[in-house]
């Protein structure tokens, strides 16, 4: 699909998880002022859309990474205004062109996702692991759930 191909009418949401090939597709889904660099520092150029209250920031990530859905997975959103949550396997975004009651969707340039850093990963479940939420080795469905 192309951004062009819909109107603002149109509802339209990308389902997370098993995308292309031996990619998974994984949005960091910054809510408030501040960039994703300010969270996550040295991530690399990828496919980004603006969301009426910050930016998407989407990225390919291995089979079954341990990343799970959460919200202000790094406890930023009420010590510096800006929370960074995770939408994974089973989750979807909305994307462009929607509009909400908070504002619309927009696509700033189309490129392909690039992939998430290990060191990105790491500082991820690193905090989940200091606020004594359990990590597996890999992501697991729910049994009857597909990805």
């Amino acid at each position: 699909y192309q951004p062009d191909d819909f109107t603002e009418a149109d509802n339209i949401a990308i389902a997370l998880g098993p995308w292309r090939g031996d990619d998974w597709l994984v949005c960091l889904d910054v809510d408030g002022p501040a960039d994703v660099h300010a969270l996550l520092p040295a991530l690399p150029v990828t496919l980004t859309q603006k969301s009426p209250r910050g930016t998407h920031y989407f990225f390919t990530v291995p089979p079954f990474a341990p990343l799970g859905n959460w919200v202000d997975c790094l406890l930023t959103k009420y010590t510096q205004g800006t929370g960074l949550d995770i939408r994974y396997a089973r989750g979807r975004i909305n994307v462009a062109p929607p509009r909400s009651a908070f504002g619309k969707y927009e696509w700033p340039g189309w490129r392909q996702p690039a992939e998430l850093p290990q060191q990105a990963i790491d500082r991820i479940l690193s905090e989940r692991r200091r606020r004594g939420l359990p990590v597996l080795s890999r992501w697991e469905r729910a049994p009857g759930k597909r990805p």
